[in-house]
């Protein structure tokens, strides 16, 4: 069973940090081989690494960076779930700058995703 402070250190401050360097490989290493990612409004899924590379492939090239400022932290250690609201200030390379509200959800496994399901304010999300 994972701590808080390992939970943050591990989404916050690691896995944030490694999307921000564009690096898919890095990225996929936080994931368990068969792990999930949901995005709400839309409801689209993504299962396994090669479905979770490729939709981190399509972010990557839209978006010159994406900046976050982390509002509120909750954790449940017994579940192994992790909750984080904030801003992110997204950059797009072909339109202006925009600014969504987003929750997060991490479950582990170990050290590992099991599933994270984002629920942002930008609709086409």
């Amino acid at each position: 069973m994972l701590s808080r402070a390992a939970m943050v250190r591990i989404a916050i401050d690691q896995y944030f940090a490694t999307i921000d360097k564009d690096s898919i490989k890095e990225t996929l290493g936080f994931f368990r081989p068969d792990a999930s990612f949901t995005l709400y409004p839309s409801g689209r899924v993504f299962t396994g690494h090669k479905q979770i590379a490729d939709m981190y492939a399509g972010v990557f090239a839209r978006h010159e960076r994406i900046d976050r400022e982390i509002l509120e932290v909750a954790a449940d250690t017994e579940t192994g779930t992790l909750c984080a609201s904030f801003k992110a200030m997204a950059y797009p390379k072909d339109r202006p700058p925009m600014t969504m509200h987003n929750v997060n959800f991490w479950r582990f496994e170990g050290r590992q995703f099991a599933w994270v399901k984002v629920y942002s304010s930008d609709r086409a999300l």
